[in-house]
């Protein structure tokens, strides 16, 4: 198989050629550069591929060779924030919390105390290893601009924590990790919402981010360490719990009132503390995960994706007694995520022209959403041929789909970016052009490449 020097192309070209080995060695290039690396094996962070496309490997890896994907493990640093690994099927959990799992930008916001408390500072998963304040001043500013709330809230509480033992006024550190994520999803698709906080927060343009801002805002969802001064040092008024790490001799810091206590809560906790403050507006469901859980959980993110303004690109869920861990554990991650899939690759067998000028076209069959998918009726084929590696999309209600190549995936991306950073310079173009024109038909809107599909569905486990 020829390959190429482009990153995303080579690995659409071992997916749709199941070469498993090429894989293993392109999610450990994909995972260096994920990690902040600027280059690694010849290929730069900016060629990183899209989430969708990781999955999509990843799912592959895990097919053919489930030995070489595990859970994230590791020795965990001081502030460490992972990613959540993905799950097509439902991993069981007796006592679970399932939540929605925002498409955005994952963000860790660590505050201090001094007079009050405040942001020290703010750093994407990027930089969760390199927390050097200087380095991330221009991130953390950007991040205090639109966590204000979060901070007044977090000031202004009289909320008992955790059973009534410890107050907000007793935090000393507390260490946040949520997404920063569109405050209004303007886009009837799930794809590229992660790209407008990712463009604020990366852009050196303080004219850009300032008009972006108005529709950022961070979702804290986990808290990943707290920091207490505790004003008595009777064990009596202690909280008796696991999640209580006690500094050792060496780093621990008495003082005449008191002792300091770090203290890691529970998901549940976490929601519900967020709740308390009106940080957090969101559902959460208590349920017990089976394998068979899938349409449950494909329900659950049709209802919150269709009733929630913010973006979602799935559904997160963990044990309701699920914590961060604490420095240098080994341990696994233990939180899981679902995400609805909308395309797959694969590559073009057959193209033949109708006499309606319709043209019919078969490839390998992919499965997208529990939906089996080889043949399809379009209107073009455009520059496409037998032998091409090619992306299958599929609308969310399984309706329409469109075949593309890399070159115009990233075209599609660029204009949806385009779309969702320059609405107020679009929606004075089209009033412009209103007023100079008189009222026409209906505009109709003819998208290239778009054919019905002809798929068989594969109905989900109850």
């Amino acid at each position: 198989m020829s390959l190429c020097n482009n990153l995303k192309q080579n690995i659409r070209k071992c997916i749709a050629e199941k070469d498993i080995n090429s894989l293993l060695v392109y999610k450990d290039i994909c995972d260096h550069l994920h990690e902040g690396e600027d280059e690694y094996k010849g290929y730069k962070s900016v060629e990183i591929p899209s989430d969708t496309l990781y999955e999509e490997m990843v799912r592959l890896i895990r097919l053919y060779q489930p030995d070489s994907i595990k859970d994230e493990e590791g020795e965990i640093e001081s502030i460490w924030m992972g990613s959540i690994p993905k799950f097509e099927l439902p991993q069981p959990i007796e006592e679970a919390i399932l939540l929605p799992k925002f498409d955005g930008c994952s963000c860790g916001v660590f505050y201090k105390r001094f007079e009050k408390l405040e942001i020290c500072t703010a750093c994407s998963r990027n930089f969760s290893s390199k927390l050097d304040m200087k380095v991330q001043e221009p991130y953390t500013n950007k991040v205090r601009s639109f966590t204000s709330n979060l901070t007044n809230k977090l000031n202004e509480s009289s909320s008992f924590l955790f059973d009534g033992k410890f107050h907000v006024s007793d935090i000393r550190e507390i260490y946040i990790r949520g997404e920063i994520c569109m405050k209004i999803k303007n886009r009837t698709t799930t794809t590229l919402y992660s790209g407008f906080p990712a463009k604020a927060m990366s852009t050196d343009s303080n004219e850009v981010f300032t008009e972006m801002l108005p529709n950022l805002q961070f979702v804290p969802y986990e808290i990943m360490k707290i920091v207490f001064d505790v004003c008595n040092e009777d064990e009596d008024n202690c909280l008796s719990t696991s999640h209580i790490s006690m500094p050792d001799s060496s780093s621990a810091k008495k003082r005449s009132e008191g002792i300091i206590l770090e203290y890691v809560p529970t998901q549940e906790e976490v929601l519900r503390f967020f709740s308390s403050i009106g940080v957090y507006k969101y559902p959460w469901v208590h349920r017990s995960i089976t394998g068979d859980s899938l349409s449950y959980i494909k329900s659950l993110y049709e209802e919150w994706n269709s009733s929630l303004t913010e973006p979602l690109d799935g559904v997160v869920y963990c044990s309701k007694d699920w914590c961060y861990h604490k420095p240098k554990v080994i341990k696994k991650y233990g939180k899981y995520a679902w995400k609805p899939s909308s395309e797959a690759t694969t590559t073009l067998r057959e193209i033949n022209q109708k006499p309606n000028k319709m043209f019919e076209v078969y490839f390998d069959e992919v499965e997208i959403e529990g939906k089996k998918i080889k043949k399809a009726s379009m209107k073009t084929v455009r520059n496409h041929k037998v032998g091409d590696v090619v992306t299958v999309w599929l609308n969310f209600d399984g309706s329409i789909v469109k075949i593309v190549d890399d070159d115009e995936n990233k075209q599609t991306k660029r204009s949806f970016n385009k779309l969702n950073n320059t609405e107020k310079e679009d929606r004075g173009k089209e009033e412009e052009k209103k007023a100079m024109e008189p009222p026409a038909k209906d505009e109709v809107i003819q998208k290239d490449s778009e054919f019905q599909a002809s798929s068989s569905s594969t109905p989900s486990s109850m």
